[in-house]
């Protein structure tokens, strides 16, 4: 049946499909999707929205009423436990390659394809027949069906493997925009996208009788969550009053065991160790000072962590149960500083305007704190030093006004851009043809010094 593409009726019957890693537990992950199904209904309301999850149960009912029109649909989480091994049996790797093949075919008569936000395109803890795989399905598809796919404000690593370089590359090749949430992620994009022609085909999203474009020049987005509206929470949503006036640290940790994140091995279980004698150690300094400390995760996998340092730390200190970003605002909102290692614990921080020292196990969060002015305020998770992370948490807390002032100046300029990209996307749709033509801004956000 042919569908009516009247100008009453084009918005109603437009399909948007979205992948990402979602339904496995993990805080900003979720996050993104919600901001990014608030953008689509902005931009294409009426629109119907698929959105491919591991855990399609989990995923509508975290999500439930954030979009008129959505439905979730299953893909198999990809079971590599090991970033650096191939797929220990052949009947996993022809698993993936199933799923790359059935994600392929989740772009049937969809008019738009996204990748809304999250790292997705970083290498760490995944090989080439986890993540990359299905991304190459999902673009395949949208390429064999002229579908425009879109990349929107991801973090991004160059891939050491050549494999996984070059299924990301197929993807960002193949997309018809390409955003990245910081310059060390643009980088690497640009790095990819400049790799060798891949294909002749035409580009995904481009009609016959269409101009051929080169690939999509890579620019730069705020993240997803960075660039959605304020939060609206009260300290008490925290249930943190009973800490009185007392300053409170919150302390964001993480389950790491190094690049391997290999739990089992001498080399990973050092790493963890030493990550978890630095936090306890600086936590204890802060708690003997009269402080409370209020723990928090970004995924269900960092939960033993939480409660294992809880228990070392002892009176004072407090696992704050946080399943979406607004139980995590709430718990930030009013606190003294936040030290964190997942980078939307940091984000969570730079939007309630709360002084962060960030942790980060990769350059994103290093960037992130980069592109707020807060240059210095961090440290490498395997390098952690519990006495220089207190000095660091001293002068922050010691500049708490000034940097309120400059975080909720960097969270403004983050909200003034993060239309752009999602109005650059709607316009690459058909009913872009049925609505008046609309000046599309291209300035996006640009790094801070």
């Amino acid at each position: 049946m042919r569908r009516d593409h009247s100008p009453e009726s084009s918005r109603a019957d437009l399909e948007v499909l979205v992948f990402g890693e979602l339904g496995i537990g993990n805080l900003g992950n979720e996050a993104s999707l919600t901001e990014a199904l608030r953008r689509l209904e902005m931009h294409l309301p009426g629109a119907r929205v698929r959105v491919l999850s591991y855990d399609p149960a989990r995923t509508a009912l975290e999500h439930h009423g954030e979009h008129p029109r959505w439905s979730t649909e299953p893909i198999s989480a990809p079971q590599q436990p090991r970033a650096g091994r191939q797929p220990g049996r052949w009947g996993r790797l022809a698993r993936q390659l199933t799923d790359s093949r059935r994600v392929a075919h989740a772009s049937r008569g969809a008019d738009l394809v996204v990748v809304p936000g999250t790292g997705i395109f970083e290498e760490l803890w995944t090989g080439p027949w986890g993540v990359p795989v299905l991304l190459v399905g999902l673009a395949a598809g949208a390429r064999a069906r002229r579908v425009p796919l879109v990349v929107v404000a991801v973090g991004a690593d160059l891939p050491r493997r050549r494999l996984t370089r070059w299924m990301f590359s197929f993807v960002l090749r193949s997309s018809a925009q390409a955003t990245f949430r910081d310059g060390h992620s643009r980088a690497a994009g640009a790095a990819m996208l400049a790799d060798g022609k891949l294909s002749r085909r035409r580009p995904a999203g481009r009609r016959p009788g269409a101009v051929h474009r080169a690939p999509p020049t890579p620019r730069l987005a705020p993240d997803l969550v960075l660039g959605a509206p304020p939060p609206h929470v009260a300290v008490t949503d925290a249930a943190v009053t009973d800490a009185g006036s007392r300053p409170r640290l919150v302390l964001g940790v993480m389950r790491y065991y190094g690049t391997s994140d290999d739990a089992t091995s001498p080399e990973g279980v050092a790493v963890h160790e030493r990550y978890r004698a630095a936090l306890t150690d600086t936590a204890a300094r802060i708690l003997a000072r009269g402080w409370t400390v209020d723990i928090v995760v970004g995924d269900d996998g960092d939960l033993p962590v939480a409660h294992d340092l809880a228990s070392r730390l002892g009176p004072g200190t407090t696992v704050r149960p946080v399943t979406t970003m607004h139980d995590l605002d709430a718990v930030i909102a009013g606190a003294t500083v936040v030290v964190a290692s997942r980078y939307h614990n940091v984000v969570s921080a730079v939007r309630a305007a709360v002084p962060v020292m960030s942790v980060s196990y990769t350059t994103k969060g290093h960037a992130l704190m980069e592109q707020v002015g807060m240059v210095g305020a961090s440290q490498w998770i395997e390098k952690l030093d519990a006495q220089r992370l207190t000095v660091q948490i001293d002068d922050v807390v010691t500049r708490s006004g000034e940097i309120a002032a400059q975080l909720r100046e960097a969270t403004h300029r983050f909200r003034a851009t993060a239309d752009d990209p999602w109005r650059d996307a709607a316009s690459l749709t058909r009913t872009a043809g049925a609505r008046p033509a609309q000046p599309v801004r291209t300035t996006l956000v640009e790094e801070t010094a």
